[in-house]
């Protein structure tokens, strides 16, 4: 792996500092390291599916790998892309538990981990498969609405357990990602219509739909309108979003 892949967020290095004056050294290498083999499946699936893999950012509570890759990939790749973190996290303190080196320190921060990460809040592996599911019955574009909602409903009953100095900069740091994303809905909606007008993909299923914000995800779409239909391709030459 390059080492421009790997980045290091600013609330890291503070969390970092704050760990090394107070002496939490075990503590974080216990979490830095997990959090790394989390992200290594990531990525790991991500190039064996051929996915181009931006940048991993470390993060005091987890990662986020980011991908420069099209919209249209396929859900499953989606799926096993995103299982494959916590896959190998398992994986790997499964190693650390036949070695002898599991400490109730170890296991509490790696359920933690797993736990925090299932959480449907974007960006979060939990939002991201809770996305993928959405995406399989509803629309590209109310999908990521629908994620949104869910988004902000799980940030407010966070507000309602701030105990800590560390779960309230977690609860701002989320609150600052989902408004990013919230921002994010149309630009990406624009992305994933835009890809279908200029490339070609082959999608088994096929949907009859009436407007564009019907399209969803591993769909082919016919356009019935004014009794005619028209095929993706046809009808998507006339549309301009500028």
């Amino acid at each position: 792996m390059r080492s421009s892949y790997l980045k290091i967020h600013p609330l890291t290095i503070l969390f970092l500092f704050i760990a090394f004056l107070t002496g939490y050294f075990q503590y974080i290498f216990y979490m830095m390291s997990l959090i790394f083999i989390h992200e290594i499946g990531h990525v790991t699936f991500a190039l064996f599916f051929g996915w181009n893999v931006k940048k991993i950012v470390l993060l005091p509570f987890g990662g986020i790998t980011i991908f420069e890759e099209m919209v249209n990939r396929p859900i499953k790749e989606e799926f096993f892309i995103v299982l494959a973190g916590p896959i190998y996290q398992q994986f790997f303190y499964g190693i650390l538990t036949i070695l002898g080196y599991r400490t109730p320190l170890l296991t509490t921060i790696h359920y933690f981990i797993l736990g925090f990460n299932f959480l449907p809040i974007y960006p979060l592996d939990g939002s991201k498969i809770l996305l993928l599911f959405f995406e399989k019955f509803f629309s590209f574009y109310h999908s990521h609405s629908l994620l949104f909602t869910t988004s902000m409903i799980m940030i407010s009953l966070f507000f309602g357990i701030l105990r800590s100095f560390l779960f309230v900069l977690l609860t701002l740091f989320l609150l600052v990602q989902v408004w990013r994303f919230y921002k994010n809905i149309k630009p990406i909606y624009y992305k994933f219509v835009l890809e279908r007008k200029l490339y070609s993909f082959s999608f088994q299923k096929q949907k009859r739909i009436q407007y564009i914000k019907q399209m969803k995800r591993d769909y082919q779409h016919y356009f019935i309108k004014n009794g005619r239909i028209y095929s993706e391709k046809e009808y998507l030459r006339k549309w301009d979003f500028l």
